[in-house]
């Protein structure tokens, strides 16, 4: 059974903010989009009693950049379910989380940086790792990705409809 993250943290803790506030931070056409996404991240488990927490530490995250987090979480305090997470950067730039957590770790879901960039797929590390979706103005990239890389088979066609289907080796093209 699960606890509520207010026995992680203690309410009035500096690290906490409101749902209000939460939502605040969250654009609504991204916040509709995670909405509408919900559905497919939703394991129905353990119903958990949601709560918003800033957290101050994350493995993957530079000290420098505030993280908020509204999700489920286990017993261990670790984040486990469905959750959102919000990166800001020490430029106020927002980066936007939505999937499903395992031991502390987004493992499967939706990145969404700035300029309209958006990610689904197999995360690792915060980054795109595995099989994934990626698109921006300017191209879309169906395939595989470690470390944040164009790594393996994949497509990518860009705006002006011209397509490569092949191997990327470090985000670069890697074969015919």
């Amino acid at each position: 059974r699960s606890h509520s993250i207010e026995t992680v943290i203690d309410k009035e803790d500096e690290n906490t903010i409101s749902l209000e506030d939460f939502f605040k931070l969250i654009p609504k056409e991204i916040l509709e989009k995670m909405k509408a996404e919900y559905m497919l991240f939703y394991n129905d488990q353990n119903k958990f009693e949601l709560k918003t927490v800033k957290i101050t530490e994350d493995k993957n995250i530079k000290n420098n950049e505030k993280i908020f987090y509204h999700g489920d979480f286990n017993q261990n305090g670790e984040r486990e379910g469905v959750g959102k997470m919000v990166v800001i950067n020490q430029n106020d730039e927002k980066t936007f989380y939505h999937g499903i957590w395992q031991k502390d770790e987004l493992k499967k879901g939706v990145i969404y940086y700035p300029n309209n960039i958006e990610y689904k797929g197999e995360i690792k590390n915060l980054l795109k790792n595995g099989k994934g979706v990626y698109t921006s103005e300017a191209e879309i990239y169906n395939g595989e990705y470690k470390d944040d890389l164009k790594d393996g088979e994949g497509l990518l066609t860009f705006n002006d409809g011209i397509e490569y289907k092949g191997h990327f080796k470090k985000d670069k093209f890697n074969g015919k």
